[in-house]
């Protein structure tokens, strides 16, 4: 097993709040240059989705309170 591979488990293996930290700590302090274009587009896409998914489902929401209201 190399150094990175237990690196990567070790990090996968870690509680998930813990690492939101040290990601967000990371990003504060290089920014989103630390990212290749590919990674950047991908964080785009899924910021996207998110929010036409989001607004599909506030759409939703506000067709069953009008049926509620009536």
């Amino acid at each position: 097993m190399t150094t990175r591979t237990k690196k990567e488990q070790f990090i996968k293996n870690s509680d998930p709040r813990k690492v939101k930290r040290v990601v967000d700590g990371i990003l504060q302090r290089h920014g989103l240059d630390f990212f290749e274009d590919c990674v950047i587009d991908e964080i785009v896409s899924e910021l996207i989705a998110g929010e036409r998914f989001q607004q599909k489902t506030n759409r939703a929401n506000r067709k069953i309170a009008a049926e509620w209201r009536v």
